[in-house]
């Protein structure tokens, strides 16, 4: 198989810029001076911050120094939502800021004053992706998107206004990056997926538009009880304004890992309607929206495993799910699809 380099898309930011990780004893030295916390710190992967889980007497935090090529608007966003849905649905399972000794959100990293430090409380549960699939997962997981995005819709700040390159509704912008595909066999899939997205875009140019989390993927959800209990979110890192079809998409995309994932995304979509009604006519694009950001998700972590072959494991941890549900979304699976979402618009 061979694959061209590509230069990096309109809006690639910080996801095409490689950044040395965040050293440690800077970080401690941070800390101690500005929240007055030490301890022990475990690296943890990101995509673009640099982790640390901090072990202290009193608990545990997690520390998160943005890349320098991060807007900071959009930290800034991250811990503002945070707050905001505390006081909105403090029901939702989501971390909680913890401001330095003087009440900041954020303090410059030293060693490299385009970074930012922040805290917040470690939330308690396993990564969904470390968990088997378990029975009632979906239902949760489309549940909780709703609730989320009844309690963002009227969530406003600068930093939401980002453009992405995981901005869904962009989605067509990303046929610059089919040449990293060479003759992959899936490249036939991604087009098609790429094509039928462009017959919706002006279907989601009419929908209303909010704040939305934008990744609830295996990484950023929380599970309990042995992997029973969906039991937290975390990571706004990706939130933007768009259709609130978006983030049922993303969420749906993410249930590949099921038994049956077509049955999956129609229960997760029944669930998340139930807590955040969507129009008939957008829940009938769904189908070609869940294989969009299927599509996109090819496409994105195959260019960037290439410009950051380091971080490859991390970056195509989602590849191979991905290229799962574009083979299951077939014409017989659409078609089952479909009728399951039918049920919703009745």
């Amino acid at each position: 198989m061979t694959a061209s380099v590509v230069s990096a898309p309109p809006h690639a930011g910080a996801l095409a810029q490689a950044t040395a990780p965040a050293a440690a004893d800077d970080v401690a030295t941070v800390l101690y001076a500005e929240w007055c916390l030490e301890g022990t710190l475990h690296p943890i992967a990101g995509e673009r911050d640099s982790n640390f889980r901090l072990e202290t007497t009193s608990g545990r935090y997690l520390v998160k120094v943005t890349h320098p090529h991060e807007s900071l608007a959009a930290v800034d966003a991250q811990s503002a939502v945070l707050g905001h849905l505390l006081h909105t649905d403090p029901t939702l399972p989501v971390q909680v800021p913890v401001a330095t000794h003087t009440g900041a959100a954020r303090v410059v990293y030293p060693p490299d004053p385009r970074r930012w430090v922040r805290v917040v409380r470690y939330l308690e549960g396993e990564l969904r992706r470390t968990f088997p699939w378990q029975d009632g997962l979906a239902v949760q997981i489309g549940s909780l998107a709703g609730r989320l995005d009844r309690a963002l819709h009227r969530f406003e700040h600068p930093g939401c206004q980002q453009a992405l390159l995981w901005d869904l509704t962009r989605a067509s912008e990303l046929t610059a990056l089919l040449p990293v595909l060479g003759k992959d066999d899936v490249g036939s899939a991604v087009r098609s997926a790429l094509d039928r997205f462009t017959s919706h875009q002006q279907m989601l140019a009419r929908c209303p538009v909010q704040a939305i989390h934008n990744d609830l993927n295996p990484s950023n959800l929380l599970l309990a009880n042995d992997g029973r209990q969906v039991s937290g979110v975390i990571d706004f890192g990706d939130m933007l304004v768009a259709p609130a079809v978006v983030e049922l998409a993303v969420a749906c995309a993410y249930l590949t890992d099921a038994p049956d994932p077509i049955g999956a995304i129609g229960d997760c979509a029944a669930a998340y309607v139930a807590e955040w009604p969507l129009a008939g006519s957008v829940i009938a694009a769904l189908p070609d929206l869940v294989a969009t950001r299927w599509a996109m998700t090819i496409l994105i972590t195959e260019w960037r495993a290439q410009l950051q072959p380091e971080n490859a494991a991390y970056i195509l941890r989602n590849n191979l799910a991905s290229r799962r549900g574009l083979s299951l979304l077939d014409e017989r699976g659409r078609a089952r699809l479909v009728a399951r979402l039918q049920d919703l618009t009745a």
